[in-house]
């Protein structure tokens, strides 16, 4: 099922591409924020005192010296075409 759905995905990365690039973390950043959205509670955490809500998309993006590490505010609201 999943092999599926990333075909799909980059089916719709190869389409858009011809016009900007985007990347498959790009589409996978505004799936997420859009999920969190729609289920609030899946961005959360247990605190002593109750659930702690989280408004932002943390990452971690392998690169060749490192690791990158963003912070994503308003993913739900940013378009594909902006970079993230």
């Amino acid at each position: 099922m999943s092999a599926i759905i990333l075909n799909y995905l980059n089916q719709f990365r190869t389409r858009f591409n011809e016009e900007i690039k985007i990347s498959v973390n790009d589409l996978l950043i505004k799936i997420a924020a859009i999920a969190l959205v729609r289920v609030p509670v899946i961005n959360s955490s247990w605190e002593e005192c109750g659930t702690k809500k989280y408004d932002s998309i943390d990452i971690a993006i392998a690169v060749k010296d490192g690791l990158l590490t963003p912070i994503i505010r308003n993913a739900d609201k940013k378009s594909l075409i902006c970079n993230f």
